[in-house]
C-alpha cells in the first residue's frame, strides 16, 4: 500500500447503475497530486468537452490530494471538478470543513461520476466502495433536512455534500453545501449534480491513508501551531474569522454597487466586529487546524431570523450581500447568506447578479413590470433578500436571474449587457481589479473564470503597502523584488505567472489552504513540501509542486480549447478600462487597455501558449502531457 494516498479511484455510472475502481501507480499520483489536476485528468480522458454542462456525458470528480486528511493544519479541503454551466469551460470549486478529511478516510482518493440517474439518487462512499441509494424522498428538500435524512439512514457517522432546490432546478450558479455550512461555491457545480439527479454524496469510514513519516507530520503541525498567530493577518483570522476584510479600516476595500463605487459608504454598519458582537454563535476550525477561522452567526428573531446551522459567513458572502448590492443592513445580509446555504447558491454570482439588476433598474433599463413589482434600487435590503429566495426556487424575476447576469442580459436586452461584470459568463468577485493589474490579468485568462484566489494580489508585493514578510517567503519560488501594485510591466507579468503556478499547485491541486500558507500566511514553502514528503515518503521538491500547478493550468486550458473557448474569452468588462475607481484610496485609477493587451500577449508567451491562448506541443510534452498534444 502506498503512503499518503489509497491508490484507489472510485467510478460510478449513474446511467447504468454500476461502479468500479482503478488503481493508478505512484508516478500518476506524483504527476497530478490531487484536486484540480487530478480531476482534469479524468475530464480530459473520459468525456467530450463539447457536450453541454447538463448532458449526462459531463463527468464530475470529487477529489482529495496526497496530503489531504493528514494531521497537518491547512489541508482539510476537497475539490469538485466538472464542466461549468456558467462558463462552458472547466469548472472547479473547493470547500473547507470536515468533508475533505472524511472523504480521505473513506478509503478512496477520488470519486468520478459518469452519466445521469433516471430518478433521484445519492451516493455513499465508505470502506473503499461507492453505493447508489434511492434519493426520491430527498428531492425538494433544503440542504439541511436532506443531510439529516441521509445521516439518519446511515446509522453511522457520516458527512454529506448536498444540493438544495437551486441545484435541483439547475440554477446556473448553484453550489454544493457540505454539512449545511461549508460550501463549494463557484462555477455552478451544484446545478451539474442536479442535472444528474444526484442529490448528495455522503462519505463515511475509518480507513485513513498510511503515512510514511508520522514524526515529520507532527513536527509540521507543532511548528504551525506554535508560530501561526505571530502573523498579523492570521491573528485577525483567529479573532474575527474569514469575514475580517469586512471592515472600514481595511486598507484595500471591496468595490460597491456593481463596481460603480470604490468603497461602500455604509460599510461601518456591516463591519465584522459589530456583526460578531451582536450575532456570533460559535467559532471553530477545520480538521487539524488551530487557526479557527470559521464563524457561525444567527439572527435570533424578526423578519430576517436565521437558523444557526446555515450560519457560516466569509468575506465572499459578506461582500456579495453587502457592499456589492449596497446593503448596510446586517440582518438582511445574514439572512441572504442563510438562504444561500439553505437553497445551495454561490453567494458571489448570486449577489453580483442582483447588483447587475439593481444597476439596470436605477438606469431605467428594467422596471417593476420586469422585476415582478420589486423595487431594485441599491440598498433595498428586503428586495435583495426576496430575490435570493426567488433565485433559489426559480420563481418570478428570480427565474431570469438564475441564469446568471450574462444570460439574463441576453434575454432582457435593452442595453443591459453593458453593465454585466463577468468573464466567461462568471461574475467577478468584489476584489477590485483596476488597482491590481496582475489580478486583472488572471481574472481574464483564468481557465475557470474570475477567481479571487487565482493569484496573490498585487498590493501584497508593493514596496509601500505590501506584506512585510511576503517577499521572504516568496523568494523560495523566485520572487526577489518588490513591485509597485499598479505596475503593468514584463517583470509584473513574470511575478503573476510565478504566483499563479504557486497557487495552482499548492492550493488548487495539493489542496493546501489559502488562509494558512505562504506567501501572506505562515506556512512556508519548505514546510509544505516537508508535509507532502512526510505523508508520501517522496523526496518532494518545490519544483515538483510548481510543476503540478503548471500542469493543472495547461490541462484546464486544453479542456477549454476543446470546449470552444479561445483568447476571445480572455477579456474584461469595458468598465475597468473606461471608468476610474470612484472614491476610496484608489480613486481615479483604471486599467490601460493597451498595457493590458500587451501584458496578455506576454503572459501567453511566458507560459508557452500561442496567440490564441492554446498550449503548444512543446509545453505539453515538457509537462508530461504529451498524450494531450498528440490528440
Amino acid at each position: 500500500m502506498a503512503d499518503g494516498y489509497h491508490g484507489r479511484i472510485l467510478h460510478v455510472d449513474l446511467s447504468e447503475g454500476r461502479s468500479w475502481a482503478e488503481e493508478p501507480d505512484t508516478n500518476w499520483y506524483r504527476r497530478y497530486g490531487g484536486g484540480g489536476a487530478l480531476g482534469a485528468f479524468f475530464l480530459l480522458r473520459d468525456m467530450d468537452p463539447t457536450v453541454d454542462a447538463f448532458d449526462p456525458g459531463n463527468v464530475m470528480v470529487f477529489a482529495s490530494s496526497v496530503v489531504a486528511g493528514t494531521p497537518v493544519p491547512g489541508v482539510s479541503k476537497h475539490s469538485v471538478i466538472a464542466k461549468s454551466p456558467l462558463t462552458g469551460g472547466i469548472g472547479e470549486s473547493q470547500s473547507s470543513g470536515p468533508f475533505g478529511a472524511a472523504f480521505k478516510r473513506s478509503g478512496a482518493d477520488a470519486l468520478v461520476v459518469h452519466g445521469a440517474a433516471r430518478r433521484p439518487v445519492y451516493l455513499v462512499v465508505a470502506d473503499a466502495e461507492v453505493e447508489i441509494r434511492d434519493g426520491s424522498g430527498l428531492w425538494g428538500l433544503e440542504t439541511g433536512p436532506a443531510s439529516d435524512r441521509i445521516e439518519s439512514e446511515a446509522g453511522r457517522p457520516i458527512h454529506v455534500a448536498a444540493i438544495g432546490p437551486a441545484g435541483e432546478r439547475r440554477v446556473r450558479f448553484a453550489s454544493i453545501v457540505n454539512d449545511s455550512r461549508f460550501v463549494n461555491q463557484r462555477c455552478g457545480l451544484g446545478a451539474v449534480m442536479g442535472s444528474k439527479n444526484l442529490k448528495a454524496v455522503a462519505v463515511a469510514g475509518d480507513v485513513p491513508a498510511t503515512v510514511a513519516d508520522p514524526t515529520g507530520l507532527g513536527e509540521v503541525a507543532a511548528d504551525y501551531e506554535a508560530n501561526q498567530l505571530d502573523i498579523p493577518i492570521m491573528e485577525l483570522q483567529n479573532r474575527l474569522g474569514l469575514g475580517v476584510w469586512q471592515d472600514p479600516d481595511f486598507p484595500i476595500p471591496f468595490s460597491s454597487r456593481n463596481f460603480q463605487q470604490g468603497v461602500f459608504d455604509g460599510l461601518a454598519d456591516i463591519a465584522i466586529q459589530d456583526i460578531s458582537d451582536q450575532y456570533l454563535v460559535d467559532a471553530g476550525g477545520c480538521h487539524a487546524c488551530p487557526t479557527d477561522c470559521m464563524r457561525r452567526f444567527a439572527v435570533p428573531d424578526g423578519v430576517n431570523a436565521t437558523a444557526i446551522r446555515y450560519g457560516n459567513l466569509d468575506h465572499n458572502s459578506g461582500s456579495s450581500f453587502g457592499q456589492i448590492v449596497g446593503c448596510n443592513d446586517p440582518e438582511a445580509l445574514l439572512k441572504a447568506n442563510e438562504l444561500g446555504n439553505r437553497y445551495g447558491l454561490d453567494p458571489e454570482s448570486c449577489g453580483h447578479t442582483i447588483a447587475w439588476a439593481m444597476e439596470c433598474f436605477e438606469r431605467g433599463l428594467i422596471d417593476q413590470e420586469v422585476t415582478g413589482g420589486l423595487d431594485l434600487r441599491f440598498g433595498n435590503a428586503a428586495a435583495m433578500v426576496r430575490l435570493v429566495e426567488q433565485i433559489g426556487l426559480r420563481e418570478g424575476f428570480g427565474d431570469v436571474l438564475a441564469e446568471g447576469s450574462q444570460r439574463a442580459a441576453t434575454r432582457i436586452g435593452r442595453g443591459t449587457d453593458e453593465f454585466v461584470m463577468c468573464v466567461k459568463g462568471k461574475e467577478i468577485p468584489a476584489h477590485e481589479p483596476r488597482n491590481k493589474p496582475g489580478l486583472a490579468l488572471i481574472y481574464a485568462v483564468g481557465p475557470i473564470g474570475p477567481d479571487f484566489c487565482g493569484v496573490e494580489h498585487d498590493p501584497d508585493f508593493d514596496p509601500e503597502v505590501g506584506v512585510p514578510y511576503a517577499l521572504d517567503k516568496g523568494r523560495a519560488f523566485g520572487l526577489l523584488e518588490w513591485l509597485p501594485e499598479q505596475e503593468m510591466s514584463p517583470r509584473k507579468i513574470r511575478q503573476t505567472v510565478v504566483l499563479e503556478r504557486w497557487w495552482s499547485g499548492a492550493l488548487e491541486s495539493l489542496l493546501f489552504c489559502l488562509y494558512a500558507t505562504a506567501p501572506v500566511r505562515y506556512m512556508p514553502p519548505a514546510m509544505m513540501t516537508k508535509a507532502v514528503g512526510s505523508a508520501t515518503g517522496w523526496d518532494f521538491s518545490l519544483w515538483e509542486l510548481m510543476q503540478i500547478g503548471e500542469r493543472r493550468l495547461n490541462m484546464f486550458r486544453v479542456f477549454n480549447q476543446r470546449a470552444g473557448l479561445s483568447s476571445a474569452d480572455d477579456v474584461l468588462p469595458d468598465r475597468f478600462f473606461d471608468e476610474t475607481i470612484a472614491g476610496g484610496p484608489y480613486d481615479g485609477v483604471k486599467l490601460d487597455p493597451q498595457e493590458f493587451a500587451d501584458g496578455r500577449r506576454l503572459y501567453y508567451d511566458m507560459v508557452g501558449w500561442d496567440a490564441e491562448g492554446r498550449p503548444n506541443a512543446a509545453k505539453l510534452h515538457e509537462l508530461e502531457l504529451g498524450w494531450l498534444a498528440e490528440e
